[in-house]
């Protein structure tokens, strides 16, 4: 942990880290940003889809993957009883480093 002190010490920073799956270190590997930990939404993933869309979890994988979503982070709506869909993913500027922000997809 000596090389993160050293960084956090000289930047007068806090670093923190949380673990990772699968589909979100591909996510990032395409250039998709971090999940900040003020974001509590769930990661696209089939899980995900299988817990939101039900018997059409593998429609909906099919159409996420198609749109680059798997491993992007969603915007899920709660649409009744307990169900919830994408209605949008999470984007970050990193040219500007604005705050995250809500884009709206359609999937």
């Amino acid at each position: 942990m000596a090389p993160i002190e050293t960084v956090s010490e000289n930047n007068s920073v806090i670093l923190s880290f949380r673990e990772a799956g699968k589909y979100t270190i591909e996510a990032l590997q395409r250039d998709a940003a971090a999940k900040g930990h003020n974001i509590l939404e769930k990661t696209i993933k089939p899980s995900s889809l299988s817990s939101a869309y039900g018997e059409r979890a593998n429609e909906m994988e099919e159409k996420a993957k198609s749109a680059g979503l798997i491993g992007m982070v969603g915007h899920w709506v709660d649409i009744g009883n307990g169900t919830k869909e994408i209605k949008g993913i999470w984007v970050h500027d990193t040219l500007t480093h604005e705050l995250p922000e809500i884009m709206t997809c359609m999937i």
